[in-house]
């Protein structure tokens, strides 16, 4: 209704009688509705886990370029129906629909701790993100009133950025995360910087294209790690949201003031112009190279040897979450620091005879209730030390689906962690 209410304002103030104040309203009112399906869809992919998400976030923003070349290809009435009705509509009902599948985990809560170590493991590619943000929203003010060009410009960089990021996620076992995707831009960027400078101003369209393109990329993997980070860390994903996008929105925001206040003098001074740019090239410089200093490899096997019940430290970095979750694991591949318990119980249902001998085992458990065949295969995993996304890949099931069997198996044999669970089955 919020977004529905919103977009009628601002039609009415761009098609009727025109006023400052009720554009700020409709701006007001349609930036709450969209954040609230932001947060709404960052919940359900938290729950839904790493696989939808590394999928569904880059396939939806190529979609929604698709579904905005096709409205604007409409005649204004229909512009408008769909902007008020129809979309908000099939928007609200397609949200409705996903949250009803979502079963929520329980939360961490968030303690100073907790908030200090999100901090410290998102704070790089947060602020690639909002260098790159920044740039890109001053430089489409160099362009002055070449706005249809620059509006091109604006769907050519995002339809690249969505494409690659879909189809490398669909097609890469490892994918790649927001601090090396910022270091391959770089070059590519910084490059275009250089053509207004060498074949004059007319380049600056696709300067803008550029910098929209490297935008969409890490933000897109920021709103991905955003969702694994929240999934695997069983965090409260508005807050892991808000701590990332918030920077994001500030800087482009900042950026378009400034942007604004340099128009005029750089549309009437090349020279100006010029060295804006260069500006903004040492600007991204000095971020790659901050964002460079102590980094460590990030591997699959340090995911995979992280324990489940705390965040990662410093130099594991967070935005390579989407790259580790999104990669296969082998199906033999088990934590090397798993205890010796677990070790124990491995090598003992891997045995021709796993099976009957783990339902024995639970059968003589006093007022232990009998598992389902999924719940007995979930928990055989769990016995292994496979984490939840990997018993998700190896069943073809949810994370969300994995962490309720894992706690019909709890509520059924009486236990409340997985050590627990160990110990009783050992």
């Amino acid at each position: 209704m919020l977004l529905a209410a919103g977009s009628l304002m601002f039609y009415l103030a761009f098609y009727g009688e025109y006023s400052l104040a009720s554009v700020v309203v409709a701006a007001i009112v349609v930036g709450f509705a969209q954040a609230s399906f932001f947060l709404m869809w960052q919940y359900f992919y938290a729950n839904e886990g790493t696989a939808r998400a590394n999928v569904c976030i880059p396939a939806s923003a190529a979609l929604s370029i698709v579904l905005c070349l096709i409205v604007s290809w409409l005649p204004i009435e229909w512009t408008v129906l769909c902007a008020v009705i129809i979309l908000p509509a099939l928007a609200s009902l397609s949200l409705s629909l996903s949250l009803s599948e979502v079963e929520p985990y329980e939360r961490t809560p968030l303690s100073v701790p907790v908030a200090a170590h999100l901090i410290s493991d998102t704070w790089k590619p947060v602020f690639c993100v909002c260098a790159i943000g920044l740039v890109w929203r001053v430089i489409g003010y160099l362009g002055g009133g070449a706005a249809d060009g620059f509006s091109i410009a604006v769907m050519a960089g995002m339809s690249c950025a969505a494409l690659l990021v879909s189809a490398i996620e669909l097609l890469s076992e490892r994918g790649f995360d927001v601090l090396n995707v910022y270091q391959y831009m770089f070059p590519l960027v910084t490059g275009a910087f250089l053509l207004p400078t060498l074949l004059g101003t007319q380049w600056l369209e696709f300067v803008y294209a550029m910098t929209m393109f490297g935008f969409e990329m890490v933000n897109l993997l920021l709103l991905i790690t955003c969702a694994v980070y929240a999934s695997r860390y069983e965090l409260d994903p508005s807050v892991v949201y808000a701590s990332c996008v918030g920077p994001t929105l500030v800087a482009l925001l900042v950026g378009d003031v400034i942007g604004m206040l340099l128009t005029d003098r750089a549309l009437l001074d090349v020279a100006l112009t010029v060295e804006l740019l260069f500006v903004c090239v040492y600007l991204l410089a000095m971020v790659l190279l901050l964002v460079s200093v102590g980094r460590k490899a990030f591997t699959r096997r340090t995911v995979e040897k992280a324990p489940e019940d705390r965040l990662p430290s410093e130099s594991e970095d967070p935005s390579s979450l989407p790259t580790e979750t999104a990669g296969a694991q082998a199906p033999d591949e088990q934590p090397e620091t798993a205890s010796a318990s677990s070790r124990t119980t491995r090598a003992f249902a891997q045995t021709p005879e796993r099976e009957p001998r783990l339902e024995d085992r639970i059968a003589a458990i006093e007022h232990a209730e009998p598992l389902s065949a999924r719940e007995l295969e979930v928990l055989d995993l769990i016995l292994k030390g496979n984490t939840v996304a990997a018993v998700s890949r190896k069943l073809f099931i949810s994370e969300n689906t994995v962490r309720g069997h894992t706690k019909h198996i709890y509520r059924k044999l009486s236990v409340h962690s997985k050590q627990e669970l160990i110990d009783l089955l050992n």
